[in-house]
């Protein structure tokens, strides 16, 4: 009888995780970033890409944002210097092919939807 609880929430438990993709679980949807603008320190810096917009108060520093398979643009300002823009590119991470063997397709299309696959 507890052998059969066991299997069952073994079981329950593989279920749920097939259910996910690897890298959704490993490194979420978010991802934290260093901005740093050398000869302009205490810049201001806005950085959008096409899941949400973030504003960086001071720099240097740090900041969370939402992983995303576009570009990711940042757009520094400093009072009595020129604005700084800089397009950053999206890398796709090959650790989602993991998912073939672990998660299916399943796992794929959750991370390609969480875009957890992008750093």
């Amino acid at each position: 009888m507890v052998l059969k609880k066991i299997h069952t929430l073994f079981t329950a438990g593989i279920s749920a995780l097939s259910l996910t993709g690897c890298a959704t679980v490993i490194n979420g949807s978010q991802q934290v970033i260093k901005v740093e603008t050398p000869h302009a320190i205490n810049a201001t810096c806005e950085l959008s890409n096409s899941r949400g917009s973030w504003e960086l108060k001071s720099t240097p520093g740090r900041i969370k944002i939402n992983r995303d398979s576009e570009k990711l643009d940042v757009l520094c300002h400093k009072k009595n210097y020129a604005d700084g823009t800089l397009q950053v590119s999206s890398l796709y991470n090959t650790g989602n092919m993991g998912n073939l063997i672990f998660g299916g397709v399943i796992g794929m299309v959750v991370d390609e939807t969480s875009k957890a696959t992008y750093s």
